[in-house]
C-alpha cells in the first residue's frame, strides 16, 4: 500500500505493474484490494487502486458521500499521480462514479472499463419505494435484525448497522441513477457482467449498452457480482483485448 494526500485526506492505494496505466474504483463497502487478483493476471499493465475515502485504509471524511464527492476527489488523485493518459475501470458503486464523472468531463479516461456497474434504478423503483414506504414506520417498532433480512429480500445495500457515513454514501447512490448519465458517454466502454448476478443484473449492462453509443457488452456465464476476483481470467482477457494489449 501507498499513501497520498489529496484535499487534506489521506487515500491509500495499490500501484502494481509497468505499462499503460489503468486507474480502478472498488465497489459499495469494499476495497483496493478487490482488484488484486486481476493485477497479477494483467502482468503489462500498471494497475492503480485506490480505497475511496470512508473505506479501506483511506480516512474517513464525512463530507465526501456523494457521486460528485468521489468524482472528483478521483480527479485529483489522478492528477496527483500525474497520470496523462489512463484507463479507468469501475466495479459495482465504483462503475456508478465512473459513468457519471466520465459524463461530466471530471475523469477523461481513453476507455472506461464498468464490471457489474450499478446506477440502473428505475428497475428498482418499487423496491425503493417501498423501502422508504416501510423504513420509517418500521424504525421503532421492528428488531434491526428483521429489518435487515427486508432490506436483503428487496435486493437493498442498506443495513441497520452501518455507520451513519456509510448510510448517508448509500443513500445518495441508491437516489441517483446514471441512465441519462451514459447517454452522454463517448469514451469507447466495456461492459462486463455476470450472468448469475443478482445485485447487478446482466439486465443493467444491457440498459447501460444501449445508452453508451461506443460500447461492448460481454456477459460471463455463470459470472456473480464480484467478477474480477471470481471470474479473473475471463475479466482480464476482455479487458486486455479491449485495451489492446498483449498478455504473457
Amino acid at each position: 500500500m501507498k499513501n497520498i494526500l489529496i484535499d487534506n485526506h489521506l487515500v491509500s492505494y495499490h500501484d502494481q505493474g509497468k505499462g499503460p496505466a489503468l486507474v480502478c474504483i472498488h465497489g459499495w463497502q469494499s476495497d483496493a484490494a478487490s482488484f488484486a487478483t486481476l493485477a497479477e493476471a494483467l502482468p503489462h499493465y500498471r494497475v492503480i487502486a485506490l480505497d475511496l475515502p470512508n473505506f479501506g485504509r483511506s480516512d474517513d471524511a464525512p463530507a465526501i458521500v456523494s457521486l460528485d464527492d468521489y468524482s472528483h476527489l478521483i480527479g485529483a488523485f489522478v492528477t496527483k499521480l500525474g497520470l496523462k493518459q489512463y484507463a479507468l475501470a469501475g466495479h459495482s458503486l465504483g462503475g456508478q462514479i465512473s459513468i457519471y464523472a466520465v459524463a461530466r468531463g471530471i475523469l477523461i479516461p481513453k476507455k472506461l472499463v464498468l464490471i457489474a456497474a450499478s446506477g440502473v434504478r428505475d428497475q428498482k423503483k418499487g423496491r425503493r419505494n417501498l423501502l422508504r414506504l416501510l423504513s420509517k414506520p418500521m424504525k421503532k417498532l421492528v428488531p434491526s435484525t428483521l429489518k435487515d433480512i427486508f432490506y436483503s429480500r428487496i435486493g437493498s445495500d442498506y443495513r441497520s448497522k452501518l455507520s451513519p457515513i456509510h448510510k448517508d454514501i448509500i443513500a445518495q447512490a441508491l437516489n441517483t441513477d446514471v441512465q441519462a448519465d451514459a447517454q452522454s458517454v463517448s469514451t469507447p466502454t466495456l461492459l462486463l457482467y455476470g450472468s448469475a448476478d443478482g445485485s447487478t443484473p446482466a439486465e443493467f449492462g444491457q440498459t447501460l449498452h444501449e445508452a453508451i453509443k461506443d460500447s461492448r457488452l460481454e456477459i460471463i456465464e455463470d459470472g456473480d457480482h464480484w467478477l474480477q476476483t471470481t471470474s479473473t481470467e475471463a475479466v482480464a482477457t476482455h479487458i486486455d483485448e479491449f485495451l489492446g494489449g498483449s498478455r504473457a
